[in-house]
């Protein structure tokens, strides 16, 4: 019989090397601010936020100016004394912010709500929530005592003093419809694009601004801006925009209330 020489086993091949998750199977990133991990991770820049609000602008702009026009044809002289053009072009605002935000987004990849911020949130937000909500209170006293703005005659210009039925919608409006759209634009996806390219409190300050511009009331400007300032680092905070609506709804009911 031959003897059999041994002989070591053939190396076994190394597996392949995985791909590289694309952006959207990134593990998630903690906020800056040291917030929950914030999943899945949108790469809008801020080329992509200014992009939405010129496009947001640009389309309000000009269904406004066609209802305009319908209003004027049906027989409407005073378009500043008509509360069904005032619902309606605050109705096409809000909806263009939403609109122009997933446009873009949807042309960058896959939208969720998720990536918008509509996320669950941990109990903390509560307590953050409330300190957010009592610093822009301190602001917004301290504004007044300096400068005195006039009342805000918003809730007239929707008629809440001619009928109950118009005062409740502009409740809903000011109150639900508004805060939500303003948040999911401004902060999940405007303050997030920025942020991207400029950092937490570049981006914070910088949508904050743009927040309050874009309410087009001079005297208003700085409470405002604030605002849009204090809803970003909350958003970072927490790492959901459901507190930035709450504490948007919120103020905006006392507001409502106190203006009615």
């Amino acid at each position: 019989m031959t003897e059999r020489k041994w002989e070591p086993p053939a190396p076994r091949e190394a597996p392949a090397p995985r791909e590289a998750p694309t952006s959207w199977e990134q593990p998630p990133i903690e906020p800056g601010m040291g917030g929950p991990p914030i999943e899945p991770t949108p790469e809008w820049s801020p080329k992509d936020g200014l992009l939405a609000l010129a496009i947001a602008i640009a389309a309000s702009i000009g269904v406004v100016i066609v209802i305009a026009i319908a209003f004027s044809f049906a027989g409407t002289s005073d378009l500043e004394d008509s509360t069904g053009f005032a619902f309606a072009s605050t109705l096409v605002l809000e909806a263009a912010f939403i609109g122009g935000a997933l446009l873009v987004a949807i042309t960058r990849g896959r939208v969720s709500a998720a990536l918008f911020g509509l996320r669950r949130f941990k109990l903390s937000a509560i307590g953050w929530t409330l300190l957010a909500l009592f610093t822009f209170f301190f602001i917004a006293l301290i504004y007044g005592v300096i400068v005195n703005p006039p009342q805000d005659d918003l809730p007239q210009s929707f008629g809440v003093d001619r009928s109950t039925a118009l005062a409740i919608a502009t409740g809903i409006l000011v109150v639900g419809v508004a805060p939500f759209a303003e948040e999911l634009f401004f902060r999940g996806f405007l303050y997030t694009a920025l942020k991207n390219g400029i950092g937490v409190w570049p981006g914070a300050l910088a949508s904050g601004a743009i927040f309050g511009a874009i309410h087009l009331e001079p005297i208003y400007f700085v409470p405002l801006a604030s605002l849009g300032v204090i809803l970003a680092l909350l958003y970072q905070r927490t790492g959901s925009i459901w507190p930035c609506i709450a504490l948007h709804a919120f103020n905006n009911a006392i507001a409502f209330a106190v203006n009615v």
